[in-house]
């Protein structure tokens, strides 16, 4: 079931290439992704086990995401998911790369009524990785529009180089501190 690929269109790899992002409809089935989620909610109400859970209820962390890294460890349906062929082959589509590696999984739920808005930040000061090349793939369990919580990028955001994490409960303006790429000029954001 997984194990399939989703042909991706040159238009899309230079789309991502380009810009940092690209949207792919479909890189699910209607079931595949209702299997996902009953998997992800049974795996976040589970305690314990190998994941880990970054904040707990009522803490400030967890009014902007509530967030469990490495969910494949604790549920192999999700292990499925985490560990397909079509997303690894996506990933290296979109890269030009001959493998990847994970680095994590990470569940992140917003919660109903109690949620803070996400500031903008870049994913890559976050990990701890000299490799070039990583890629977060990212999945939306409910339909999400601008005004209840989609992703949102900064095109070409992906150029800028040696940006700060930014504390997520107490942000700062992450392009503020922003080193440009001096070939570009200024950026429009």
């Amino acid at each position: 079931m997984l194990d399939d690929n989703k042909p991706l269109t040159n238009e899309q790899i230079q789309y991502y290439r380009e810009n940092g992002f690209v949207q792919i409809d479909d890189m699910l089935k209607p079931d595949e992704l209702e299997e996902l989620r009953q998997y992800l909610d049974e795996t976040m109400r589970q305690e314990g086990g190998r994941s880990v859970q970054t904040s707990q209820k009522g803490n400030a962390y967890y009014k902007v995401l509530n967030q469990r890294v490495n969910t494949w460890r604790d549920h192999g349906g999700i292990a499925r998911f985490v560990l397909s062929r079509r997303f690894a082959q996506a990933a290296k589509d979109l890269t030009g790369s001959s493998g990847i590696r994970l680095f994590h999984d990470h569940a992140l739920l917003k919660m109903p009524h109690d949620s803070r808005p996400t500031p903008w930040h870049q994913d890559w000061p976050y990990w701890p990785m000299n490799e070039t090349g990583a890629l977060s793939i990212w999945i939306a369990l409910d339909d999400v529009d601008e005004n209840n919580g989609c992703m949102m990028f900064v095109p070409k955001s992906q150029k800028i180089k040696n940006l700060k994490s930014v504390d997520l409960v107490e942000p700062h303006d992450i392009l503020a501190t922003a080193a440009r790429p001096a070939s570009t000029g200024t950026p429009r954001w």
